[in-house]
């Protein structure tokens, strides 16, 4: 059934702020960060009872609570309850607290469930999942017991939460921003945008909530958690790309692709400016060293490589080479001082770089962590990449060069 039948059908008008755009798209994992009051739990519902007209499918809505759950499922229900009869023989449907389930008589089934417990998130494969107020839901329970429910039958996904810090549902929705993941789409939208709200009442809870409630609450905003090691990343978004000019000097940052990872080349000029950007993966290796030729050579000035690993021959021929070339190796305390640096030069507002999905994904999601030893780790968190920002730590790295150059940390022919 086409999509707009089915609105009609059921009678039901998406606004415009958003609830359309999300319904129409046909992305497999579709993740919503939306303000208070702006339709969640009816947009959610729609998705749902979209799925009752197909056979043989099966569907959850998933709250952190059955409280929360029963929200969307109230929703649906409220559609279902005047034709129960039409869609199962015995009008098996209930709204009951022990139960929230309706089957069809030809068997779809739509069950509601509470992430607070997992034992109940064990079943057979889904057609469709929703998660509600996702980020308030813990993020092994996404990992271990709901992502597997979509594997077998490739189901999709409708992700939905107001936001809380930068926690996994953050990491999830920037996802949807980012060009390498195609089956993924991400919406923002605060309370404002739904047009059934009166802007009175947003303008009430702004005048007497506490300015961070109502960004977080209200306009939808995902505020810095203490983890963050980069902050107001997007202050520094301008225009920065450019070719070079005569008599310009440059800092090219490389960090070599290892197994699925991506290599990418970042190139600083010494304002701070990033005027060249790429990043690349499953490239033969001499391919990848004539890039970094290229570069060098288009961007005259020196070029910071990771030489850890396979990083160690290829930083070697590219300085037999005659490339201005430092290599870089890699320790907990070497890597420590890079992300340092970086985080210093953002936050003293000395860079500046394009609005890059990629990069600007990876500079918000990358985050302190403490180990189980009580060590302090700085990385991207497990699944992501990190590439984007090792690039850019080590351009910025010979930026620093300029003014100070701790070596004990990089490579020279006596290393």
């Amino acid at each position: 059934m086409k999509k707009e039948k089915f609105l009609s059908d059921i009678g039901f008008v998406p606004h415009n702020g958003g609830q359309e755009e999300a319904f129409m798209s046909e992305a497999r994992f579709k993740i919503l960060c939306n303000g208070r009051r702006w339709g969640k739990s009816l947009y959610a519902a729609v998705e749902a009872i979209n799925y009752l007209f197909r056979e043989k499918k099966r569907v959850w809505v998933v709250g952190p609570t059955y409280d929360l759950s029963r929200k969307v499922f109230r929703e649906i229900y409220r559609y279902v309850r005047p034709r129960r009869r039409i869609w199962h023989p015995d009008g098996h449907c209930t709204d009951s607290k022990s139960e929230m389930r309706i089957l069809t008589n030809w068997g779809t089934e739509i069950l509601g469930k509470s992430a607070d417990n997992p034992d109940s998130l064990i079943g057979e494969g889904l057609d469709l999942l929703i998660i509600d107020e996702a980020a308030r839901i813990k993020e092994v329970i996404w990992d271990e017991n709901l992502r597997p429910t979509l594997t077998d039958r490739q189901g999709k996904a409708i992700i939905i939460s107001t936001p809380k810090g930068r926690n996994w549902f953050y990491r999830l929705w920037t996802r949807g921003k980012d060009p390498q993941f195609p089956l993924y789409k991400s919406w923002q939208h605060p309370t404002s945008d739904n047009p059934h709200i009166a802007p009175e009442e947003i303008e009430e809870a702004r005048m007497t909530l506490p300015d961070r409630a109502f960004r977080q609450e209200y306009l939808a905003e995902f505020l810095e958690d203490t983890g963050g090691v980069f902050r107001n990343v997007r202050r520094l978004i301008r225009g920065t790309l450019r070719d070079p000019k005569p008599g310009e000097r440059f800092f090219i940052g490389v960090d070599l692709a290892k197994y699925m990872d991506f290599t990418v080349i970042t190139v600083l000029d010494e304002r701070g400016d990033l005027v060249y950007f790429a990043r690349f993966n499953q490239i033969d290796w001499n391919l990848q060293k004539e890039r970094i030729r290229y570069i060098s050579k288009r961007y005259p000035g020196k070029v910071v490589l990771d030489s850890t690993g396979v990083g160690d021959p290829i930083y070697d021929e590219l300085r037999r080479d005659g490339l201005n070339v430092e290599g870089f190796r890699f320790t907990a305390s070497s890597k420590e001082q890079l992300i340092n640096n970086l985080s210093m030069l953002i936050e003293q507002g000395k860079l500046h770089y394009e609005d890059i999905p990629e990069l600007i994904n990876e500079l918000e999601i990358f985050e302190y962590q403490i180990t189980p030893s009580r060590n302090l780790k700085m990385s991207a968190p497990e699944g992501y990449h990190d590439d984007c920002v090792i690039s850019l730590a080590l351009a910025a790295w010979g930026l620093h060069s300029l003014f100070s150059k701790p070596v004990f940390f990089t490579r020279s022919d006596k290393y």
